[in-house]
């Protein structure tokens, strides 16, 4: 899907991206909040005990910071720092 960004010469593309989290202990919630959330706190959805995911319709073009919460605890995503949903240019 394509969206007009108000320039008039550019549109910009909306993808669907899934983001997950991996922790390092068996867990029962993990929230992610970022950019694309406002950086309010949303509940990932748990998959099985070490897998907690989350599609999200992002814009490509932007960058999206975004961490984790788990067990009351902010974890930055050290492996990117932002969603794999950018363009060059």
């Amino acid at each position: 899907m394509d969206i007009d960004s108000g320039s008039g010469s550019e549109a910009y593309k909306i993808k669907e991206t899934t983001i997950n989290y991996v922790p390092q202990d068996s867990i029962n919630k993990v929230w992610i909040m970022g950019d694309f959330t406002g950086w309010e706190p949303v509940e990932m959805q748990k998959k099985n005990d070490f897998l907690f995911s989350i599609n999200i319709t992002l814009l490509q073009g932007y960058q999206y910071f975004y961490c984790f919460t788990a067990q009351d605890e902010i974890v930055v995503d050290f492996n990117t720092n932002f969603c794999e949903n950018h363009r060059n240019g």
